[in-house]
């Protein structure tokens, strides 16, 4: 059978596509349709120098290079252009065509670079499956900085978005898509051997939709009156009124045959587990090398989670930006609910709320008691059972559910995103945030913890330095420094001496506020690093333990880390939570911590659902994002340190974006409130097993 198959497969032909010169013109003067560009066609004789195969063998065929991997080996080639580059400014993403000729799924790994490339810039890199037998684009999403979008003119109208119609996307992780240098595809070690066929690599999809490209005036309005993008189709997309009926009809049906997974109690712990003591809130245990949550009752629990489980939180801009909106409602009546401005004052920038418009007309006039009470059945019928960070206090006091709660004291900040802790006002502003939280959720066993704060901006100690020195005087964080360094070395002379520096007194430090070499000041800068984050550590933890003993301080979800942050994380952090988007989870691990670990942001997205930013990880397709889920889930399960993991997140974001503009595709549900079938499923078959597989996991690492 599978030489049949691949003899079906092999002869399989190629679009015609010719090979391309690595300097040709921009296309969008003469090709307004777009057409792929040409990088690598597997055809062609005169591509071949452009194939290096640096892992497994293979054989060129009249249409293909077919690369073969011994079992438990890697497979891998690399593509570079004739001349110095590709120039792909004018396409969305780099499509690499290839057919699994077994029948056996492929795990790929696609990395496209610029000179310089590393995991973390100048490049693009997404994973995904080939399944047995499937020819398949996997592509490479050419994430880029904002300011490439003045060379297309017809995008300077869209403002205030991540992604863009078309598939122009801005991103921290960014690659310039001028200069790309090479290729590299790494398929992943399988049990069996793995034939892979390799048919051409392309710049695809046009940066401009086709109508934007001819016709810019007539591609406005681009937003119909349900919030979704007007001009494409897909399945599930909602066209009328009596869809969503059809949907929230549909949805009932799948909620009473998918019930909560057997495994689950109440609190969503393992039911048939092994029995601990029962202490009335949640706890952390180690037991045979793995880190478990346990829950009231004393079963084992691991935190599957989505953050933001609320009926609103898809609001986006409508002033300045009238021309993308299709039939919006008056702002009145029923619908003057779906309107919000920015201020207090009411005088702000007008946003609305297609999302919870949409969750009225499923539901009706109690559509938002009624959404709140929907989001529990399916949390527990989507194999979940937590509600993380940012999800609203209505919703998690409902206690069908166990929840975090992530709170964000004030005080004087170093930078926007650092708190002094030296100010007293951070204390004092911690207890009475906490004090609040004991009066509601302190005696709450389905609470399993609190955050304080989200993604610190810590920076390193040298920057973290230069940002003290160059604060107000009135800075806490400054007069502790300033003292620190005069208790240290005694005399200005002496700091001058080895900071090589020209300090006239430890006073003129406290007021300056102009940048100062410190290049010597290496010692001094770890110093005072690591006594503001053991302070600011040792504070949560003391006013936790004061205010809310019975909770656990689960960190403060960095993304970010360096040695100092994660030995003082260690020392005062019941849970150390993280944001990791990465796309597996197997060797994952934060070094010299020795404390149960939670991924508490993570998603992946794909453009082929409506929406028009993938998020922070792409995937090719719907399939490959629930496939790439999974495999993140399921790693994480079996990772001895990690006590669970949340999506970010529960609804969709706006199509046009939120305030700071991100428009992912990262919902679990769209911005009519259907949830994602693929995403749905592969949630479930993760969730009605996981505890059988960690368990597994740690009785394997046993032996």
């Amino acid at each position: 059978m599978q030489k049949t198959l691949i003899a079906i497969l092999s002869a399989l032909s190629l679009i015609g596509l010719s090979c391309a010169s690595a300097t040709t013109d921009r296309t969008h003067a003469n090709n307004p349709a777009g057409d792929d560009k040409a990088l690598v066609d597997f055809s062609c004789d005169s591509c071949k120098d452009a194939v290096q195969v640096n892992r497994g063998s293979y054989t060129w065929r009249e249409d293909s290079l077919v690369l073969e991997i011994e079992p438990g080996q890697s497979g891998q080639i690399r593509l570079t252009p004739g001349q110095d580059k590709w120039d792909c400014s004018d396409y969305a993403h780099i499509a690499v065509n290839m057919t699994n000729l077994t029948e056996q799924d492929a795990h790929i790994r696609c990395f496209v670079g610029n000179e310089g490339a590393t995991d973390w810039g100048n490049s693009s890199i997404i994973e995904g499956r080939l399944i047995g037998g499937q020819r398949k684009d996997v592509k490479a999403f050419l994430y880029r900085t904002g300011a490439l979008k003045e060379n297309f003119e017809s995008l300077t109208r869209f403002d205030g978005m991540s992604g863009l119609p078309g598939g122009f996307m801005t991103h921290w992780h960014t690659i310039d898509p001028a200069d790309i240098r090479f290729i590299q595809v790494t398929v992943a070690p399988a049990s069996e051997s793995q034939k892979i066929a390799f048919k051409n690599a392309r710049a695809a999809r046009y940066i401009l939709p086709k109508l934007l490209a001819e016709d810019p005036d007539a591609f406005f309005p681009f937003i119909d009156k349900f919030g979704q993008y007007a001009h494409d189709d897909w399945p599930g997309k909602t066209h009328n009124i009596e869809d969503l009926t059809k949907y929230r009809r549909k949805e009932q049906g799948d909620l009473e045959q998918h019930p909560a997974p057997a495994s689950f109690n109440k609190y969503g712990g393992w039911k048939d587990g092994p029995k601990l003591e029962a202490k009335g809130h949640f706890r952390t245990e180690k037991i045979d090398g793995f880190w478990w949550l346990v829950d009231p009752k004393g079963r084992l629990f691991w935190s599957a989670g989505s953050n933001s489980v609320n009926p609103r939180g898809a609001d986006t801009r409508i002033t300045g930006r009238e021309e993308y909106f299709a039939d919006l409602p008056e702002n009145k009546g029923n619908f003057e609910q779906f309107y919000s401005k920015t201020d207090a004052e009411k005088k702000g920038t007008v946003q609305f709320d297609f999302l919870g418009l949409n969750r009225y007309r499923k539901y009706g006039s109690n559509w938002t008691e009624h959404t709140r009470k929907l989001n529990h059945r399916r949390m527990r019928s989507w194999g979940l059972n937590t509600l993380a960070a940012w999800t609203e206090e209505q919703t998690y006091l409902m206690r069908k559910n166990p929840y975090t709660v992530i709170i964000h004291p004030w005080s004087d900040r170093i930078t926007n995103r650092t708190p002094d802790p030296f100010d007293e006002s951070f204390r004092a502003n911690l207890r009475s945030v906490l004090e609040n939280q004991s009066e509601i959720t302190g005696s709450d066993p389905w609470c399993i913890g609190y955050f304080i704060d989200n993604e610190i901006e810590w920076l390193c100690p040298k920057d973290m330095l230069s940002q003290v020195l160059t604060s107000d005087r009135g800075l806490n964080a400054k007069k502790v420094l300033v003292e620190d360094l005069r208790k240290k070395h005694g005399t200005i002379e002496k700091l001058n001496e080895a900071w090589a520096a020209e300090f006239s007194s430890f006073q003129a430090i406290l007021e300056n506020s102009e940048p100062i070499d410190i290049a010597k000041a290496s010692e001094d800068a770890s110093a005072f690093y690591e006594k503001l984050l053991e302070t600011y550590y040792r504070i949560c933890k003391e006013e936790m333990q004061r205010t809310v003993p019975d909770k656990l301080y689960l960190g403060s979800r960095f993304h970010k880390h360096n040695d100092y942050i994660l030995a003082a994380a260690d020392k005062y952090c019941d849970v150390v939570s993280y944001n990791p988007y990465y796309f597996c989870m197997e060797h994952f691990s934060l070094p010299s911590v020795d404390k149960p670990i939670m991924s508490t942001e993570f998603h992946f997205g794909a453009l082929d659902r409506g929406m028009l930013s993938t998020g922070l990880k792409g995937a090719s397709d719907q399939e490959d994002r629930a496939y790439l889920l999974k495999r993140y889930m399921t790693t994480a399960q079996e990772n001895p340190n990690i006590v669970g993991a949340h999506w970010f997140t529960f609804n969709s974001q706006a199509t046009t974006g939120r305030g700071d503009g991100e428009n992912y595709q990262i919902g679990l549900v769209d911005i009519c409130d259907t949830p994602y079938p693929e995403t749905i499923e592969t949630l479930r078959k993760v969730g009605s097993s996981m505890y059988q597989r960690r368990m597994k996991a740690a009785k394997e690492n046993r032996q």
